[in-house]
């Protein structure tokens, strides 16, 4: 039977769902050790690609050799069903393109599209997902739509109240127009992408002196908001006179911006501290267009401040301030109580603060605003700038800073606790571990509230009188004061629940309890998946046997998204780390290493995975490739592989079951403790042994590439390629010796297939059917124990050598074009290293008969017609000798060869007197090769030399001669579809010298074919083929 992977994965896909197999596999360990998984929620806004493909194999592939390990595994899937990702394809479906198209629409009627669409995708991934292998627990996953994980974002959100860490303030936010929302720190760093924008010089009047600041922005836009200039006290200013202005900026960036601004001629008039220039009051740039800077402007407002933002990296060592327009602007503004002026709305648009900008869409306006400043002279030089600008990570707009009440939780209070938990984690590769310290050593507070509709809602309720605030911890927290629940805990349902205030302390008050209108950041609700999840709210005593989790897997990108919020959600509600290993991912890329995207055409889908290379293909391969947290550049030609290494493993099966039919075995007749073993037996499973000790090893430390490499040299190499090479005679010779090769052959198969069942479910289960395995399921079974007493490393060692040498043999012959089945007389085996001897020595017959040699000589030193020839190496003579090298080249041309031989073998050089000089010949100086005899070849290895007499004798061209013809006859009944063990009657015809042959080697070609010799003078209509020129005549009859 042929190895066809689609057909084996719909048939095993198929026995798995009619057998309800993953349920019954991850049954009755209930008394097991645990391993606790917990899924990262994808979301649920597209069809997964290859990239989630990688991550999910990558999952499964650990949880079934797990499975295979005995433990009892929490396996549920989980679903990210809410927020900006979600709602953006919706609206794409809807048409709409703004929040109050949304509004117009019905935020009831959006909410239950939102979960249309979400449900829609839940089947299909599902359906891909299964299809890919991987057995999760499909029927409860957790969703995050769902009200029991609302209201655990609710739990938790109600703790960081009573931690102190819920707090609502005014504060320049990263902000997107597209969506008309905030974003978190953790979103903003997910989306920075190359952009070009405006690069501006332009100065500043200082009111009391004839002088300028001379400053750089990128944003021009932000200067309608400038309330400040600052300088570094640390820097050195210099006040610099080009043409008939004065410029003050930092002194060691004159000669660069200088050149920037084209002026060549300048001077340097005085430098000085940056401590000067507090306090100077400059003339604000736009005063005469905008009300708002003409009043800073009277109070003496606009004016120089010290602070740590300027630097010398680029800019000038003055930076503008607009606190409204930037977070770095803004915390300066708080720290010196300067005015948060941010007249921009949430589509991105100058409000009516600004007056003739009123309306204008702000990176419009960077070009209106550039030309205005042109126009009253203050623009010095105008241009663009290519760098790193944040985009919103899901609708792809380029983001602002705008001022904006947003609600927080605040980092300082958890800082060090998230620092200290930290270090309790494993991280996989170390170096993401650090990085995960360096972005919590600056985290800043998290903007939790976003002002959209599909999300889990605040559960925030304000007075609208007195301001009081109630925060619910749960719908049973709800019921308590409302004396009712909603249809269901999202917009618009939630929004109707009001109650009357009771009052602070003793201040009565009649006003009504509205809920805050924003939703929770979609990054909380995966946040909180632990405790949702787990169940905490309804059982708290199930969760902590769960909680927390032993590993998580995910991108490398999440050290800044889900990692960042698990742990930050965690230590609110449980003061500790949720999980306690990282497995990090990378990133899968085209084949010429570029990010796949549906625009450029090179995007990968899930469903292209399966219905084009296969389930088990691809997940041995994307662990095969490089370790899980590399980037991969996926490559067809390198899966088609690992379709070879399969098709090698399934044909070890058919080449087993084939065998054990002609010989009438069952697979109890294959015990291997009943049969004496032969060398190569003993070494293939030495190293199955070694392999699974290996790969065990690298499995507990999630190392999968190091288990795939192993397990691929294993199948490809040490068994297809090197054993069964090794036992094909023995296959086809005694019985006995024939059934010791399938013992050993059955007990390497049901290792190896357990050994690669995680990576490959679908061909480990077909095979394990063909096996007659004991259980049901190959998961049912065992992960294989390593028998240490099988393992004999000298063995392996030796055979390493040995398989070295053959193969430099073999390769010898194909150079002489003489090929295995012609036997030849003597081969030579030159080596100075006991290892290789002994190794030679103790496996000559097979080095023989994999060869095909009659005599193997194993020397320390050099024939006697060996003899060096040495040529020279004009590179590395040049550049030591230069002009000598003719007179030093004719001076060891009257060396005999074997003296420069003799000397670099015992001192590493041949000195040499050129003109009573003495030059130092090294050995990389010289080419040293060998002449040999006409009939003798030689390969060289730095282990040893050999030396192949490639004479055919009399003899051993007809043995050569016979051979070939067995190959023509194996040939001929494969052609007429006989097996193994029917007869067949073979007519052969030809000349008298080839008669004569094939009548002395009758016997052995009979032996050997299975058919019966019959030769003829003529046979008529039979195939013609041609032997060393010799036409012979072949005819079968069955």
């Amino acid at each position: 039977m042929k190895y066809e992977p689609f057909k084996i994965e719909e048939e095993i896909y198929q026995f798995w769902n009619k057998n309800n197999i993953p349920e019954k596999v991850y049954k009755g360990r209930e008394k097991n050790n645990k391993f606790r998984f917990l899924e990262g929620p994808p979301t649920l806004n597209n069809e997964p690609h290859v990239g989630h493909f990688r991550g999910r194999a990558i999952k499964d592939i650990i949880m079934k050799y797990k499975l295979l390990k005995g433990y009892n595994i929490w396996h549920q899937a989980g679903w990210d069903c809410q927020g900006l990702p979600v709602e953006l394809e919706v609206e794409k479906k809807l048409n709409t393109n703004t929040k109050s198209d949304i509004e117009k629409y019905g935020v009831e009627n959006f909410v239950n599209e939102c979960k249309n669409f979400v449900n829609n995708y839940k089947t299909i991934w599902e359906n891909l997902c299964s299809k890919l292998g991987m057995w999760l627990d499909w029927k409860n996953a957790y969703m995050t739509m769902k009200d029991e994980h609302i209201e655990f974002v609710w739990y938790t959100i109600k703790k960081a109240y009573e931690r102190g860490m819920l707090v609502k303030k005014l504060r320049t936010v990263p902000w997107c127009p597209r969506c008309e929302t905030s974003l978190s720190q953790h979103e903003v760093a997910q989306g920075y992408t190359e952009s070009t924008d405006p690069s501006i010089y332009f100065r500043v009047k200082l009111k009391s002196e004839d002088k300028y600041l001379l400053v750089w922005t990128t944003t021009p836009w932000t200067l309608v908001a400038n309330v400040a200039m600052t300088a570094n006290p640390d820097i050195e200013y210099a006040e610099v006179k080009a043409g008939l202005n004065t410029y003050i900026f930092a002194s060691q960036l004159v000669e660069n911006v200088a050149k920037e601004l084209g002026w060549e001629h300048y001077e340097i008039i005085r430098t000085f501290s940056g401590k000067e220039l507090e306090d100077k009051t400059y003339v604000p740039l736009l005063e005469d267009e905008i009300p708002k800077q003409k009043e800073f402007g009277k109070k003496n407002i606009c004016k120089v401040v010290l602070s740590d933002l300027p630097t010398l990296e680029k800019g000038t060592g003055i930076v503008h301030i607009a606190p409204g327009c930037g977070p770095e602007d803004y915390d300066l503004g708080l720290k010196l109580k300067l005015p948060i002026f941010s007249p921009v709305d949430e589509a991105g648009k100058y409000t009516e603060e600004v007056g003739k900008y009123k309306g204008m869409y702000v990176f419009d306006a960077n070009d209106a605003i550039t030309e205005e400043l042109k126009d009253k002279g203050i623009i010095i030089k105008a241009g663009k700038i290519k760098h790193e600008y944040p985009f919103c990570w899901r609708c792809n707009t380029k983001l602002i800073f705008r001022g904006s009440g947003e609600w927080f939780f605040t980092v300082d209070p958890i800082k060090h606790k998230l620092l200290s938990e930290n270090e309790k984690i494993k991280w996989i590769p170390d170096w993401a571990g650090k990085r995960f310290n360096d972005w919590l050593e600056n985290a800043r507070d998290w903007g939790i509230s976003r002002k959209r509709y599909w999300g889990s809602p605040l559960p925030i309720w304000i007075c609208d009188k007195c301001g009081k605030i109630e925060v619910i911890g749960s719908k049973e927290e709800l019921k308590k004061v409302t004396k009712k629940l909603p249809k269901e805990l999202h917009r618009p349902w939630v929004d109707e629940i009001t109650w009357k205030c009771s009052g602070k302390g003793d201040n009565k008050c009649e006003g009504m309890m509205i809920r805050t209108p924003e939703v929770a950041d979609c990054w909380l609700d995966s946040g909180v998946a632990p405790g949702a999840s787990l169940g905490f709210l309804q059982n708290e005593k199930d969760f902590w046997e769960w909680f927390p989790s032993d590993l998580i897997t995910e991108g490398t990108d999440q050290t800044r998204g889900w990692y960042y919020t698990l742990l930050f959600s965690n230590v609110i509600t449980f003061d500790q780390t949720p999980y306690l290993t990282v497995l990090n991912q990378g990133f899968v890329l085209d084949e010429e290493g570029k990010k796949m995207s549906k625009s450029k055409g090179n995007a990968i889908w899930a469903r292209d995975i399966i219905s084009n290379i296969g389930a088990d293909i691809f997940r041995f391969y994307i662990t095969w490739k490089t370790d899980p947290w590399e980037s991969i550049n996926f490559s067809k030609k390198e899966n088609d592989m690992i379709l070879r290494m399969l098709n090698t493993l399934w044909n070890m099966k058919e080449l087993l079951l084939e065998n054990m039919e002609l010989y009438g075995l069952s697979f109890k007749d294959l015990d291997l403790n009943k049969f004496g073993l032969e060398k190569e037996d003993v070494w293939i499973i030495s190293c199955l042994n070694s392999a699974l000790k290996e790969v065990t090893y690298a499995m507990d430390k999630y190392d999968l590439n190091k288990s795939a490499k192993i397990i691929y040299d294993l199948i490809l190499n040490k068994t297809s390629r090197d054993y069964i090479q090794m036992v094909r005679e023995r296959i086809n010779g005694s019985k006995e010796d024939a059934i010791t090769v399938l013992a050993t052959l059955y007990y390497l198969l049901k290792n190896l297939n357990y050994m690669i069942a995680p990576f490959t479910p679908y061909i480990s289960e077909k095979i394990g059917m063909d096996l007659e395995l004991k259980e049901k399921s190959i998961f049912m079974g065992k992960w294989p124990e390593i028998e240490e007493t099988k393992i004999n490393l000298n063995i392996e060692k030796h055979m390493s050598n040995v398989i070295d040498i053959i193969s430099s043999t073999l390769s010898l012959r194909d150079k002489a074009k003489i090929g295995t089945r012609w036997p030849l007389q003597k081969l030579i085996i030159f080596t100075e290293k006991d290892d290789i001897a002994s190794a030679a020595d103790s496996l000559r017959e097979l080095i023989m008969k994999q060869c095909n040699l009659k005599e193997i000589s194993i020397v320390t030193e050099k024939p006697n017609w060996v003899t060096p020839k040495i040529k020279f190496n004009y590179k590395t003579l040049n550049e030591k000798f230069k002009e000598k090298v003719p007179k030093i080249v004719s001076k060891l041309i009257e060396i005999s060869p074997n003296s420069i031989q003799y000397n670099l073998n015992k001192n590493n050089k041949v000195t040499i007197n050129v003109e009573g000089e003495d030059y130092d010949i090294l050995k990389e100086d010289l080419i040293i090769e060998e002449n040999l005899p006409e009939n003798i070849i030689g390969a060289y290895d730095s282990d040893f030399n050999l030396y192949l007499n490639i004479t055919l004798t009399k003899q051993l061209y007809e043995e050569g001669f016979s051979r070939e013809i067995v190959r023509k006859i194996q040939s001929m009944r494969k052609d007429n579809g006989l097996k193994k063990g029917q007869k067949a009657k073979i007519f052969i015809a030809s000349d008298v010298e080839t008669k004569n042959i094939i009548e002395k080697y009758k016997k052995d070609i009979e032996n050997r074919t299975g058919c019966e010799i019959i030769i003829q003078n003529v046979v008529p209509e039979s195939e013609k083929i041609s032997i060393k020129n010799k036409e012979i005549s072949l005819k079968m009859e069955k």
